[in-house]
């Protein structure tokens, strides 16, 4: 295996682990570059990250379950917001 190739599987077992523990925050971590080996490629963490995904083994559903596992937590976090904003819109119509 070339150096890329090894890069790679490492970054594969990396989401493997993040979507078996449901890691949404070691998700983040990755996409921001972190435990991502150096390839001093200049090749941006996303672009990484789709490059292990792509690698083999297939027909894992990693893909689906690390996609899921990232609109979840950013659709979560803007329903979390939502929330305080229709609660602070109630709290202002009571005052008002």
């Amino acid at each position: 295996m070339t150096p890329a190739q090894l890069a790679r599987t490492a970054i594969r077992r990396t989401l493997e682990e993040i979507a078996h523990n449901g890691d949404g925050e070691r998700l983040r971590g990755l996409l921001r570059g972190r435990e991502l080996p150096a390839l001093g490629s200049g090749k941006e963490p996303a672009t990484q990250i789709i490059e292990a995904l792509n690698f083999p083994p297939y027909g894992t559903g990693l893909s689906h379950d690390i996609s899921h596992l990232w609109v979840v937590r950013q659709f979560g976090r803007m329903c979390i917001r939502m929330v305080r904003f229709c609660r602070f819109a109630d709290a202002l119509r009571m005052l008002g």
